[in-house]
């Protein structure tokens, strides 16, 4: 699945979480990996413990 643009995170998150545990592979560019983060409290801005988080 694909995070498509920043605004996806913040609009639609209720909607692209309920399909998280659909999917496995989700990819996008950095701007869309740090909103992705910030609307699931990550509490970090490092793209690299974003991309490995777990939950």
């Amino acid at each position: 699945m694909n995070l498509s643009a920043p605004f996806i995170c913040e609009i639609f998150n209720k909607q692209q979480m309920q399909m998280m545990p659909y999917v496995d592979i989700l990819f996008g560019n950095e701007t869309e990996a740090l909103a992705f983060a910030k609307q699931q409290n990550f509490q970090t801005e490092d793209l690299h413990a974003i991309a490995f988080y777990k939950n």
